[in-house]
């Protein structure tokens, strides 16, 4: 699995809306440039929600070579790693949800329960009627076990991180193919987010369980 702790969007200068977690929020528009600060290193890309085919990011000053995104759905996206204080953004639609950049995570997993959908529930009033979830959908639903594989650093990432409050992760599952039937994931862990410390060097083991978000 493949994830962005640090999204480095969200202390840039981007639009609000390009940061908010609410997919709904959508920054209309075909480019833009995102100043990031001060020099970040990128090798992947979260895209949530877009009506583009093709996703171009430009990574430093002006005339960097570019690298085209073909979005399928919302997740993570690996590119070649570049380091840049400016990015450059080009869509061939008219919006996007939400944008991601930042060093992603490669962190072997295994799974806790079978992947799956969570079906809306029913809303009960004070008298006591059921009201049908109208105008609700299915959520995407998968709970991972990661052994010894969270390392210090991912640990500082995650507390440094505005997915610390409980934003949204952008996650790939390319190595995961045989048993994850999507590659591509935009998802809140709903688990409690406890470590279990291993006796053998700073490696912890923790639970996931994402839920897909829009």
């Amino acid at each position: 699995m493949r994830i962005l702790l640090l999204d480095h969007v969200q202390t840039s200068n981007a639009p609000d809306a390009l940061k908010s977690p609410a997919l709904a929020d959508k920054w209309t528009g075909t480019s833009l440039t995102i100043d990031l600060g001060e020099q970040k290193q990128v090798n992947a890309i979260g895209i949530g929600y877009t009506d583009a085919h093709n996703v171009i990011i430009e990574i430093g000053e002006s005339g960097a070579a570019s690298q085209t995104i073909k979005y399928t759905d919302s997740g993570l996206y690996t590119i070649d790693k570049r380091g840049g204080s400016v990015v450059k953004v080009t869509i061939d639609g008219t919006y996007i949800g939400r944008l991601g950049l930042g060093l992603a995570h490669d962190i072997p997993i295994s799974p806790r329960r079978e992947p799956g959908y969570i079906d809306p529930k029913p809303r009960e009033t004070v008298s006591g009627q059921l009201l049908p979830p109208a105008g609700e959908v299915s959520r995407r639903r998968i709970s991972v076990d990661v052994r010894y594989r969270i390392t210090a650093g991912m640990i500082a990432d995650l507390s440094a991180a505005s997915m610390g409050r409980s934003f949204p992760y952008f996650i790939l599952f390319d190595r995961e193919a045989n048993w994850v039937p999507w590659p591509r994931l935009y998802a809140r862990d709903k688990s409690k987010g406890a470590l279990q410390s291993s006796i053998n060097g700073m490696l912890f083991s923790r639970k996931f369980d994402f839920v897909e978000c829009f």
